[in-house]
């Protein structure tokens, strides 16, 4: 079993080529990738799961994508 990394607020939003107030506005409004509170209440990322939050974007955006191709 491969171990997963965590990532602090700062190494998920360069992860993500995001700000840190970004994440923390999408936190505050219950959006954008998966995260948990360490005992210090810091926020913590797992990298499979801003992996899958990449992927799921990319997927709406196409599927938006085609719909708006589809009825102009």
């Amino acid at each position: 079993m491969l171990i997963d990394k965590w990532l602090s607020t700062t190494q998920a939003a360069k992860y993500l080529g995001l700000t840190t107030r970004t994440l923390y506005n999408w936190r505050a409004n219950n959006t954008g990738p998966r995260h948990v509170r360490n005992a210090d209440n810091h926020a913590l990322y797992r990298v499979s799961d801003l992996d899958d939050w990449i992927d799921a974007s990319e997927a709406d955006t196409l599927s938006y994508r085609r719909v708006v191709k589809q009825h102009g």
